[in-house]
């Protein structure tokens, strides 16, 4: 009935990049797997295109394949500013600052599985869906 638990441990090889995240957080320096402990490579993620985050954050991490952002909001990319108005312009902006940090990274837009926006205003839905 297929393999003994002791020679799958023997004949297991995990993946290049295999991670454990659960809600986010990251559980101990290494994984442990049948027994053996595989190191995970945490990489701080900074892009010089975009402004330095206000607060004590990185702008992204890497670990392993995967990429994580932190939340930035629609900052000029050359003046450093706010852009306000127009929710068009906001959100073309926060997401070319999110690519941004994706392509220091290594990743691009079409390699991101899920995304978050807070809108403080619902009747602004439509039209940032439009972009």
């Amino acid at each position: 009935m297929g393999e003994s638990r002791e020679e799958n441990q023997r004949s297991f090889t995990p993946p290049g990049d295999l991670q454990v995240m659960v809600d986010g957080n990251r559980f101990g320096g290494d994984l442990i797997l049948n027994g053996e402990a595989w190191a995970m490579k945490k990489e701080t993620i900074h892009s010089e295109k975009i402004p330095k985050p206000v607060g004590p954050y990185s702008q992204g991490l890497k670990i392993g394949n995967l990429v994580f952002t932190a939340g930035t909001g629609p900052f000029d990319l050359k003046s450093g500013q706010l852009i306000l108005g127009d929710i068009r312009l906001q959100t073309r902006q926060a997401l070319e600052n999110i690519e941004a940090i994706l392509e220091a990274a290594g990743a691009r837009l079409e390699d991101v599985v899920k995304t978050t926006i807070f809108l403080s205003d619902l009747n602004v839905w439509a039209a940032r869906s439009e972009v």
